[in-house]
């Protein structure tokens, strides 16, 4: 003699385990998009050139705020401009270089030696 067990499953039965599926499933998608917004950036630093009277500068924006402007060389003695942009994009590009990573954006007179700043 055989027996053979037939389940009937009425339709409250087939959506709950349609919903466990998809339930985990959705955890899944949830968690993922969770982990890409906290590792990409929040917030971009921004580097724009600034003309000024008698050169160039520099303005440092963060989430559309200017938190940097720099219209003088640091650390010299003298209160000069940038003499090009170039020169003002330099020492832009290292003051936001060391703000994502953390460190004061102080600059020293051996950074202005060392990016070959004309003074």
């Amino acid at each position: 003699m055989m027996t053979i067990n037939i389940v009937n499953k009425n339709c409250w039965q087939n959506s709950q385990q349609f919903l466990n599926i998809n339930q985990k499933n959705n955890i899944l998608v949830l968690v993922f998009a969770f982990f890409m917004y906290a590792c990409s950036p929040k917030n971009e630093y921004q580097l724009h050139t600034i003309r000024v009277n008698n050169g160039w500068g520099y303005t440092i924006k963060l989430g559309g705020k200017t938190i940097i402007k720099q219209t003088i060389i640091p650390v010299i003695s003298e209160e000069k401009s940038f003499v090009s942009e170039k020169d003002a994009l330099k020492l832009g590009t290292l003051v936001v270089d060391k703000l994502n990573h953390d460190l004061s954006p102080t600059v020293t007179k051996k950074d202005i030696i060392l990016l070959a700043i004309k003074i």
